[in-house]
């Protein structure tokens, strides 16, 4: 990285965290999706939480989709963890877009290019008294980096003790690309040695976050309670997941969507995004528990997408693959999927980097044309054959399957639908025998991240992009745009309107999450950082 880049980056860095009242947007869409993540628009402060003993809201039971099999730091990627960890652990910086905000790390210095210096606050103390020092950070990113669950370390060489309060990052590599240390600043957890060494972490953790532990019962439910020793007291740094506005949390685990309805029916629960999409309507503005609880859906960055295979057979024509893109109705894609937002181009309003004015580019992704379609065939070998599309076998994937396969066989085009588990979908995706469609799904919270996995032809280890791309071109303008000084809106599109040109990719939708949430929550805080995780620490209620 240029020694500017890093001078501009940390000159924005306190200024940030001073702005850090909300999660801003690039586009407001229409319809009911709400892509606000946290308000600003506060009721009056007597009528309102805040991180004081005295002015928590008292309790709030929120229901998870999944058992926790363990709380153990070094192991955190479920989505039932998402939002308890962040209560109970804290990195060294929130990483939102490509900018970290201050956590427990307080400063990033560049001693050259494959070196890193970050200093520490001085006054980092977990819940036991333990006081947080360059040894405790040593031990924990070792033990990480070792553990087999460090997702996305690729530029991660090493780490050594500077002074009490500093340490060194060795790089694997220069740090260009966009969003490459997410995961090694951003989601690598920081508790003590001594802590780990006293206690089995897995059941009594022991963490830096503004929660404590207070029950964890295997299978069924987490306890947190707030700490009135928490070691952040500086306003201007701590992030709206860092706030303690409720006393005590309780995690309730349901997995099915029917009973996470009837739990709110009954009172059981306060806050669920685990609805079945029948049952929505009873929380909207005039439905039978609107008068109990509020509806808001968010935009998430998972984002699905229909690929042909561009290698060999009748979808190697760029003709056939814009007669398959052109005959797909988006809206009804969406629709029929259930909680999605249809996409128009490659953006997200939701991204960090979003361009809007993206959407409006003439093509095939915006513009549902069945006579289009139909002439691009016309320009083929095709002759009717049944061809093969491959998804997962979940839901959303076999639901979208299904409403391609009718839109394409209104314009002549036959398609047999193979529905794959995980596994299976996997090697699929490198098998130029598998599929001739295939459905494929993206996510991160940025635009040119969330293309790695489709346009990076190393992504699969065949020299080629998603479903057997094979142009160098359109991995120069990828590795062009993901770097910090070309990244920007016009490379965005100008990398976006090279697929289209190609045929190469199709956007469909973004899920959206519903979230269902009591009426004494007046702000909601949803975390776009953390996958869209409903965080109660951080939403404003009512308190009496």
């Amino acid at each position: 990285m240029k020694k500017a880049t890093i001078s501009k980056l940390l000159a924005t860095l306190v200024v940030l965290c001073l702005l850090l009242t909300g999660c801003g947007n690039s586009g407001t869409p229409t319809g009911n999706e709400d892509t606000t993540n946290v308000g600003t628009n506060a009721p009056e402060a007597s009528e309102t939480s805040t991180s004081s003993s005295s002015k928590r809201y008292p309790l709030i039971r929120y229901a998870i989709p999944e058992a926790p099999n363990n709380l153990a730091p070094w192991d955190p990627y479920s989505e039932a963890k998402r939002f308890i960890y962040t209560a109970l652990f804290e990195s060294l910086f929130n990483v939102e877009g490509d900018n970290f905000l201050p956590l427990i790390g307080k400063e990033i210095k560049e001693v050259d290019d494959t070196h890193w210096d970050v200093t520490i606050f001085d006054y980092v103390y977990d819940s036991e008294g333990n006081h947080i020092t360059a040894d405790d950070v040593v031990y924990c990113y070792n033990k990480f980096a070792n553990s087999g669950f460090a997702v996305k370390y690729g530029a991660f060489g090493g780490i050594e003790k500077i002074d009490d309060y500093t340490v060194r990052f060795t790089w694997t590599h220069p740090i260009t690309g966009v969003g490459e240390l997410e995961h090694v600043l951003g989601r690598t957890l920081i508790y003590s040695q001594a802590a780990d060494q006293k206690h089995n972490m897995s059941t009594e953790p022991v963490g830096t976050g503004p929660y404590v532990l207070k029950e964890f019962v295997s299978g069924s439910s987490v306890k947190l309670k707030a700490r009135d020793d928490y070691w952040q007291t500086d306003e201007q740094y701590i992030h709206p997941r860092q706030k303690r506005n409720v006393d005590e949390i309780e995690c309730v685990v349901i997995s099915e969507a029917a009973q996470n309805v009837v739990a709110l029916q009954t009172g059981t629960i306060d806050v669920s995004y685990n609805i079945t999409e029948d049952a929505l309507p009873l929380f909207e503005d005039g439905g039978q528990y609107s008068d109990k609880y509020t509806l808001k859906s968010a935009i998430t960055t998972s984002v699905y997408l229909l690929a042909c295979d561009a290698s060999n057979g009748i979808t190697a024509d760029a003709n056939f693959r814009r007669a398959v893109y052109y005959a797909l109705d988006n809206d009804k894609i969406a629709e029929a999927v259930g909680s999605a937002y249809p996409l128009k181009s490659m953006n997200n309003p939701n991204y960090a980097d979003a361009v809007p004015q993206m959407d409006n580019l003439e093509t095939y992704n915006n513009t549902y044309d069945p006579n289009k379609a139909k002439e691009y065939l016309t320009k083929t070998n095709y002759n009717g054959e049944t061809l093969t599309l491959v998804c997962r076998s979940s839901e959303v994937a076999k639901n979208a399957a299904t409403m391609i396969q009718a839109m394409l066989g209104d314009v002549g085009i036959n398609i047999e639908i193979k529905a794959l588990d995980n596994n299976l979908y996997n090697a699929a995706i490198t098998d130029p025998n598998a599929y001739d469609l295939i459905i494929g799904d993206i996510g991160g919270t940025l635009m040119v991240g969330s293309q790695n996995r489709i346009c990076n032809n190393n992504e699969y280890g065949n020299g080629m992009s998603f479903a057997f791309v094979n142009d160098p071109k359109l991995d120069e303008l990828y590795d062009f745009v993901n770097t910090r000084e070309n990244w920007n809106a016009e490379n965005l599109t100008k990398l976006y309107q090279y697929i289209t040109d190609n045929a190469y990719y199709n956007y469909l939708f973004a899920l959206t999450k519903p979230f269902v949430y009591t009426k004494d929550i007046t702000e909601p805080y949803i975390d776009p950082s953390w996958d869209f995780t409903f965080m109660p620490q951080g939403c404003t209620y009512k308190v009496k």
